[in-house]
């Protein structure tokens, strides 16, 4: 199915609300003290950005603002990649965070989509996919965040193949086709607990 029309933040934040905290806590779980953490923008990048707060010990580089700001005060470094703002989603994006990121290398980067086929990983928005890219393409593990609700989705601009991914996190079994291209492009699937 491909969606044409990106829903407001607060709209997607509702959306799945329980699967999206689940997720980042498993994916919290990845991480040590004493890494690298790249932090993609998105509500389930938020939810993990809350979960990555009580790890500590961690240097995130963020284009959230909203994770940025949540993460102050906790024990961990956080650094904000540049760009303009996109407003709607308090973002940061463009050629100046695109320099900064290929100047830095991730333990992980945690990569959130729009929607996931065996065609790959998508996202609405043409500037933050060129954010999510060069994430992946810095990061010794990349870890990409998916609700169920967007299994078999697609939209405007893909991201990166399926074996881009070394670890697919989500609350719910894929379809067994979406699990089998998940699987054959090399990625570890994570089923987060209740």
């Amino acid at each position: 199915t491909l969606d044409t029309r990106e829903p407001a933040f607060d709209s997607r934040a509702r959306t799945a609300e329980q699967a999206k905290k689940r997720i980042a806590a498993a994916a919290a779980a990845l991480t040590s003290p004493g890494q690298t953490v790249g932090l993609d923008v998105g509500t389930t990048a938020l939810e993990l950005a809350a979960c990555l707060g009580q790890v500590g010990g961690l240097s995130v580089f963020t284009n959230s603002l909203r994770a940025g700001i949540g993460l102050t005060g906790t024990a961990n470094r956080i650094y904000l990649i540049g760009g303009e703002v996109r407003a709607d989603e308090l973002s940061l994006h463009g050629s100046i965070g695109l320099t900064q990121i290929r100047q830095l290398w991730f333990d992980h980067a945690f990569v959130g989509v729009s929607g996931v086929t065996e065609d790959g990983y998508f996202d609405f928005s043409i500037e933050e996919a060129e954010m999510k890219r060069a994430f992946v393409e810095r990061a010794r593990n990349v870890v990409v965040l998916c609700d169920s609700t967007k299994f078999e989705r697609m939209s405007l601009v893909r991201v990166c193949p399926l074996g881009a991914a070394n670890v697919f996190v989500t609350e719910r079994e894929p379809p067994a086709s979406l699990r089998a291209g998940i699987e054959a492009g090399g990625a570890r699937l994570i089923i987060a607990p209740d």
